[in-house]
């Protein structure tokens, strides 16, 4: 069956395709559309060209693919995107950007590869992100090879290696986890080898350290982080004006509690033997001026450009660009459980 104008045809199953052109083969169910569009109860796929596999329910979408997840206000855009409708898997790769809708603002994400995972059991639904994943928000970048969204708890995972900046903070840690709240950041959770890094108006860093933390936000600001053991800090005092350095507190104890003004150390509390040395300028050498693991990462921070390449880019999409492996969605499943 050919269609040689604009269709729209729904299936037995409710589902919708709108299309400029296309044909269907009636012996294998399969059809090959021109600027198409398939919408499911879940999902909307458009694309230059979709191929659908009514037996298997599969398709495939390439050219400009555009995929809403319409339950989590999420858009994906790429070269390439598949739809497993029984194994309820959506993937886009191919220069992939994932935009989420947020209060006011918009987070963006680019992978090499981005896959939706949808269930009938609200817990087993996931967004997952991999690998060499960015992200950009006007308040937050960061990186990581990969990363998971669950949205039955609107937490965010990152996995090996993260890095995040918020507001001059440099945020490291073996794992880090962001818990959102009416679509703002409410939380971020640090665990092992977690560090915070700023610079001060004199262009020092101070340093905050420790096996935990807990970082809580207000109105996308940081307003307190928690230390949960082997904490330790140093923390430049300047004169009351900004102007000259007057000396460095270092601090070491098991536990801390950070309180921030506009993103500024505003003071700190120190619990559990704390062991606290004040050091004047005149004493201070390059050892003494930063914690063991100290990494300033700011060259590797992404700025908008670089989240939104398929925009900026003036290539053309690779048209030998093969499917990519899902054997990593299971590993990534088996890290949130």
């Amino acid at each position: 069956v050919y269609f040689l104008a604009p269709t729209t045809l729904t299936d037995e199953e409710g589902n919708v395709f709108d299309y400029n052109e296309g044909q269907y083969k009636t012996n294998r169910r399969k059809s090959r559309l021109q600027s198409g569009v398939f919408e499911t109860e879940t999902y909307q796929i458009s694309g230059d060209k979709i191929f659908l596999d009514n037996f298997r329910k599969s398709y495939h979408a390439e050219g400009n693919v555009v995929m809403v997840s319409k339950e989590e206000s999420v858009i994906v855009e790429g070269d390439i995107g598949d739809f497993d409708k029984i194994r309820g898997i959506a993937k886009v790769y191919g220069r992939p950007l994932m935009k989420k809708i947020m209060r006011e603002d918009t987070l963006f994400l680019t992978a090499d590869t981005l896959v939706s995972i949808d269930s009938e059991i609200e817990t087993e639904k996931r967004i997952l992100a991999y690998h060499n994943v960015k992200i950009y928000k006007t308040d937050l970048q960061g990186r990581s090879d990969s990363l998971a969204y669950v949205p039955s708890d609107s937490i965010i995972y990152f996995y090996d290696d993260p890095v995040l900046w918020n507001a001059g903070n440099q945020i490291t840690a073996d794992s880090i986890n962001i818990t959102l709240r009416d679509n703002q950041i409410d939380k971020l959770n640090m665990k092992v080898k977690s560090f915070v890094i700023s610079k001060d108006t004199l262009q020092q860093f101070n340093q905050i350290k420790g096996r935990h933390m807990t970082a809580f936000f207000e109105s996308n600001q940081i307003d307190k982080v928690n230390v949960d053991g082997n904490g330790e800090s140093l923390y430049y005092a300047l004169d009351e004006e900004d102007t000259y350095l007057v000396g460095m507190n270092k601090i070491l104890c098991s536990n801390m509690v950070i309180r921030f003004v506009e993103n500024q150390v505003d003071n700190m509390s120190f619990y559990v033997k704390p062991d606290a040395e004040f050091i004047p300028p005149h004493e201070l050498e390059g050892p003494e001026k930063t914690l063991k693991g100290f990494d300033w990462r700011i060259k590797e921070k992404p700025g908008k450009r670089d989240v939104l390449i398929r925009y900026y880019s003036n290539e053309a999409p690779d048209k030998r660009i093969q499917a990519p492996d899902v054997r990593p969605l299971k590993a990534s499943l088996e890290k949130l459980n």
